[in-house]
């Protein structure tokens, strides 16, 4: 999670004390989405919080070879800390 990145700002409808909440910047780690970025609620993962829904890809997916490496480099990783 990125809170500070460059580029336009998002925010997300959520408020706290009147204030909009800026966005942060997620990489996606799944297989389907590897490398993915999106903007999202700052309280998406926050379970006592209810997130405002806010979601927005941020970037291409990784296609191709760079997808099969880095999930094949995931598997790996795996391995090694198992």
């Amino acid at each position: 999670m990125e809170v500070e990145y460059e580029g336009p700002i998002k925010y997300c409808k959520y408020q706290r004390k009147g204030m909009r909440m800026k966005a942060p910047r997620w990489t996606s780690w799944t297989n389907d989405n590897l490398g993915h970025g999106s903007y999202g609620c700052p309280n998406y993962q926050v379970g006592f919080v209810q997130s405002c829904g806010f979601f927005e890809w941020h970037n291409e997916s990784l296609t191709g070879k760079a997808k099969e490496l880095l999930n094949k480099m995931k598997v790996e990783r795996r391995l090694l800390l198992a």
